[in-house]
């Protein structure tokens, strides 16, 4: 529909929390079949005093039964929150359309899915990002990567932390450098004082290498927003920004962007003329098709290179998105090959 092609998809970080959900909500389901099923018996069709004796105690134990699971469901999840971790900010994210909450992982253990949990899915498909952004943009063709969306809460600053650490672990020197001015994030998720940064420099009052801050393994770092300031378009649209960029690309092999959204501010705007490529970050059952196309064509007026789409937040068992949650871990083949491979040194 938006004429680019998607160069991964993301699935959602919380959906452990909803399988476990859901299947008490299957559960619970099966139970209210069972009663649907026993009220439409004859035993039913009379008032429950002058029902017969023993449909009337069946009843009373499966309604008993039914409060019971209602009462110890809800406190396991009482207690599965409250054994959540002091430190860990935790969020909680209201579905409209479907009526449900789920716990959220903390915001820097999202941001640094592909360093804390490498074997997992969702580091997995950052790595498949990378690797596109690889093939479709070589270094020295594309050192600066805008990553954007059509809207906050699309979930761009997770993929741009995520894609700078798949790319340093990758042997790329790179640097993540927070852009967004309104609500500055990669600070809180790399767990840095957002005391000093990019807004220092730009005032002149720190040099360049003494904002950069050493990222968590080797080959990355981060520039965080630093302090808030008053006119970020100004700021980004300034000659001493283009000179900054302009140093980094000097010293780093990719230098990663996190944008505020393309619809309600122009930031992002100015950074997409600026920058090399472009990705354009939409979330599953959230961005909309009008925006999305508003996104696009408000990047494309002002020249940007759109190098392709993330899909976000993709649901494990949505499988028009391509997904392929059942061979994340290739435990299977891994068993597969050790067993034939111990063969063949015993067979000499």
């Amino acid at each position: 529909m938006l004429g680019v092609p998607v160069l991964g998809v993301v699935p959602s970080m919380s959906e452990g929390r909803k399988i476990i959900a859901t299947q008490g909500q299957r559960i619970l389901h099966n139970l209210k079949s069972v009663i649907a099923k026993f009220r439409r018996g004859t035993c039913i069709e009379k008032p429950l005093a002058t029902a017969e004796p023993k449909a009337r105690h069946r009843r009373q134990k499966i309604l008993a039964f039914a409060g019971a699971y209602r009462a110890s469901r809800a406190g396991t999840f009482c207690r599965a929150r409250d054994s959540e971790p002091k430190t860990a900010v935790v969020e909680s994210v209201s579905h409209s359309d479907s009526g449900k909450t789920s716990e959220m992982l903390s915001l820097a253990a999202r941001g640094q899915t592909v360093r804390l949990r490498p074997k997992s899915v969702v580091a997995e498909a950052y790595r498949t990002i990378r690797t596109a952004v690889f093939f479709s943009a070589p270094k020295g063709e594309a050192k600066m990567v805008l990553v954007t969306s059509p809207e906050q809460g699309d979930g761009k600053t997770t993929l741009a932390s995520n894609l700078a650490i798949a790319m340093a672990q990758a042997g790329q020197k790179t640097l993540v450098l927070d852009g967004d001015f309104r609500k500055p994030t990669q600070h809180k998720i790399f767990e840095f004082d957002n005391k000093i940064g990019l807004a220092n420099v730009l005032a002149g009052t720190i040099r360049l290498d003494e904002a950069i801050q050493t990222g968590p393994i080797p080959g990355l770092d981060i520039l965080p927003c630093g302090p808030e300031v008053p006119n970020p378009s100004e700021i980004l649209n300034s000659d001493t920004f283009a000179e900054v960029l302009k140093n980094l690309c000097k010293c780093y092999d990719r230098v990663i962007i996190d944008s505020p959204p393309v619809i309600p501010l122009t930031d992002s705007h100015i950074l997409a003329a600026i920058c090399d490529v472009t990705l354009l970050v939409l979330r599953a059952d959230k961005s909309t098709r009008r925006h999305s196309r508003y996104a696009r064509d408000c990047l494309l007026s002002v020249g940007a290179h759109i190098l392709g789409a993330v899909i976000n937040d993709v649901p494990h068992k949505r499988g028009q998105y391509g997904y392929y949650s059942r061979y994340g871990h290739y435990g299977g083949y891994g068993r597969y090959y050790g067993y034939y491979g111990e063969q063949a040194e015993k067979t000499g």
